[in-house]
């Protein structure tokens, strides 16, 4: 018997023969006392996502760093409004653009 294996239009291997390799933008979170860490997690492992953003509460575009403004103080325990302003970013300016996302802290 023959299986009928009827695939996405979208392929999850990317290839040479894939038109359409899939895309993934990473997100870092992190603040002023850790942005020392920003360069080293761009060079280990967010040069191999499609699109690297930063997210902090103070902006350096030389090394690609964007204060996103979140309800609430800057703390550890307010954590869920940096990261929900940061969902909410991604999704008004690159959700059409990427087909999965990575969040992750420093």
């Amino acid at each position: 018997a023959t299986q009928n294996t009827t695939k996405n239009s979208r392929s999850y291997n990317k290839n040479k023969n894939n038109s359409n390799p899939i895309k993934i933008l990473c997100a870092v979170y992190t603040y002023p006392r850790m942005r020392d860490l920003l360069r080293t997690t761009a060079l280990s492992w967010g040069y191999k996502c499609d699109g690297f953003l930063a997210f902090s509460n103070e902006t350096i575009p030389s090394i690609g760093l964007v204060d996103l403004p979140h309800e609430g103080v800057e703390t550890y325990q307010n954590m869920w409004q940096k990261t929900r302003s940061i969902w909410a970013y991604i999704g008004k300016h690159y959700l059409s653009d990427y087909d999965f996302f990575h969040l992750g802290g420093d």
